[in-house]
């Protein structure tokens, strides 16, 4: 693993170094453009070792001034990424936090969305039923006093009217209650709206929790991956160095931190080579 304060010491080193080339470059170029010139034969400049020089010392400083804006570059990944280690076992305690505290409020909410459901379905099953029974009501006392006139019974007659009356007064009181249930139904489906909303929301963070703990396990294990990798190469490059080739000639192990690439045989050659060298 790579040293994080030694990084940020070189990083602050080279851009120092860069800092006081660039205040170099104007000079140079001046002496570069002041520079003697000769002339060929058609009147054209030709270059003078004065100059030669010039442009070569022009040259050196702004090829260091490249190398090392893409030396900081590189430095500057693997600083964000030894960094994004060392915050990964805190991220991923964060991560399974947050998704937890949003799996607990989605559970909440689907409870209360719950029983706003139960509660908007007693209610449109208890408005059925009234509706229902003060229809049987009338149906029944219609029916009685349809009898009674029929056989001239006045006394049927009077019961029949009774339970006309009392009918009406039932499905009256069914159309009354269905008018006051209005603004509590209106009141329920607002509440459910907005439980809808907020359960999307909590869905998200639930979910954006998940893939953030993922993304920190990724990157804890492909650290763990390639310490082993390491480990698999430093093997490696004995066994090759032992003259052992196959199944080795077909080796290719990914690497994750940033900057690295793949590990095959021909690795494993250069190195023992450099060391045998």
């Amino acid at each position: 693993m790579k040293d994080l304060n030694a990084m940020q010491q070189t990083r602050t080193a080279l851009l120092a170094e860069q800092e006081e080339l660039n205040a170099q470059l104007p000079e140079l170029l001046e002496i570069e453009r002041t520079a003697p010139k000769d002339w060929n034969y058609l009147g054209h400049a030709v270059s003078t070792p004065e100059g030669d020089v010039a442009t070569q010392n022009r040259m050196d400083v702004s090829g260091r001034v490249d190398s090392i804006t893409s030396a900081v570059k590189r430095l500057d990944q693997d600083i964000a990424y030894l960094e994004l280690l060392e915050a990964t076992e805190q991220n991923i305690a964060q991560a399974k936090g947050k998704k937890q505290e949003a799996h607990e409020r989605v559970e909440r909410i689907l409870a209360s969305t719950q029983r706003i459901t139960e509660t908007l379905a007693q209610i449109h099953s208890d408005e059925e039923l009234a509706d229902e029974q003060a229809r049987l009501a009338e149906q029944e006392a219609a029916e009685l006093m349809a009898k009674a006139t029929a056989s001239g019974d006045s006394k049927a007659s009077k019961a029949a009217q009774i339970k006309m009356d009392e009918a009406i007064k039932e499905a009256h009181s069914a159309t009354k209650k269905r008018e006051h249930n209005q603004p509590i139904i209106r009141a329920l489906e607002s509440e459910s709206t907005a439980l809808e909303e907020l359960l999307a929301t909590a869905r998200k963070e639930e979910s954006d929790a998940r893939s953030a703990e993922r993304s920190a396990m990724r990157t804890k294990l492909g650290a763990q991956w390639d310490e082993a990798t390491a480990a698999l190469k430093a093997i490696g490059v004995e066994l090759v160095t032992q003259d052992v080739r196959y199944p080795l000639t077909r080796l290719h192990i990914p690497t994750f931190a940033p900057g690295n690439v793949s590990i095959t045989h021909d690795d494993l050659l250069k190195i023992a080579r450099s060391k045998t060298a």
